[in-house]
Formats: C-alpha cells, sequence, structure tokens
C-alpha cells in the first residue's frame, strides 16, 4: 500500500517544520545574548585608554546606580488590592447638657387656718419638721413663698429662681 500525500498536507506540513526550525533558532539565539550579557556584566572591566580619570566611574557602574529602588515602588507593587473610598461621616457633636431643674418639693401640706385679718396660714412638713407659712417668707434657705394662685402654693428654688406649684387640696 502505497502512502500518497495531497498537496494541501505537503504545504501545511512545510509551513509547521518551518515554524518549528525557526522557533528552535530564536530560543537558541537568545539563551546565547542572555549568557553573553550576563558574562560583559559580571567581567572585570580595564581600561587603556589614559584619557579617563581616576575619579571617573566606568558607564556600566553609572547605569547601576540610577536602577536604585525607591519607597514609592512598594506603594505601587500591589495593582490588585482593594480600594475603598469610603469616607466617614463627621463625628455627632454631643447633645447639650440638659437644662438645671429644681429638685421635687420636700414639703407636703398638711392644712391651713383662716386668720381673723383674713390672712392664711399653711401648715407644710419636710419629713420630721413642721413649718407655719405666710406669704414672703423663706423656707428652709431655698424656698421663698410666693403666695397662693388657683388653688396651688406658689414657691420659687433660689439657687435656680424657678417656680414651683405644691397642690393645696384639703387634708382628709
Amino acid at each position: 500500500m502505497k502512502f500518497t500525500l495531497n498537496k494541501r498536507w505537503r504545504w501545511w506540513l512545510t509551513g509547521l517544520a518551518l515554524s518549528l526550525a525557526l522557533v528552535a533558532k530564536g530560543y537558541l539565539d537568545d539563551q546565547n545574548h542572555t549568557s553573553n550579557a550576563i558574562v560583559t556584566a559580571t567581567a572585570p572591566v580595564r581600561h587603556t585608554d589614559s584619557h579617563h580619570d581616576a575619579n571617573e566611574a566606568p558607564p556600566q557602574a553609572i547605569a547601576l546606580k540610577q536602577l536604585h529602588r525607591t519607597d514609592k515602588m512598594a506603594d505601587t507593587a500591589d495593582l490588585f488590592r482593594s480600594k475603598s473610598w469610603y469616607v466617614p461621616p463627621p463625628p455627632v457633636p454631643p447633645a447639650p447638657p440638659p437644662a438645671p431643674t429644681a429638685p421635687p418639693l420636700p414639703f407636703t401640706f398638711m392644712g391651713k387656718v383662716q386668720n381673723p385679718d383674713g390672712s392664711q396660714t399653711l401648715f407644710l412638713s419636710d419629713q420630721n419638721r413642721v413649718y407655719l407659712v405666710h406669704g414672703g417668707e423663706t423656707l428652709a434657705k431655698n424656698y421663698h413663698v410666693d403666695g397662693i394662685e388657683h388653688g396651688k402654693l406658689v414657691l420659687t428654688y433660689l439657687p435656680l429662681n424657678k417656680k414651683q406649684f405644691l397642690n393645696l387640696a384639703e387634708a382628709h
């Protein structure tokens, strides 16, 4: 049995053989150039010219001095690191302190007496003390008695100048 190839297969095989030959030649030439470059870079430089100064560096040394690394190269080396563009909002300013308030009234209403001149005397207790109160007096050095309005005793807390009201409901 005779094996015959048609023209198309001959052209394909010829092109393939030629491509492989060129790739092999380029590969071999590249290895020769690389090894020559390494040899010339490591070989000592001899100066036979009399016009070079002793302080002047050879051209290869100057080129190597210019190839130093900088710190900026370390920052740009990672091309695929994640970068966040999130900017946190400014901190919320602290809330202003609450306005000072007067403490709750320490007094409880015990009763009242109508005086013959038409004024009233109120009986207030503060735990173990009993106060006989008339209008315009100062109680416990912190409260001023302003008077009675709409069935309530009006007291002013003197340190803050805040008005407070004590209900004068009839005691049973």
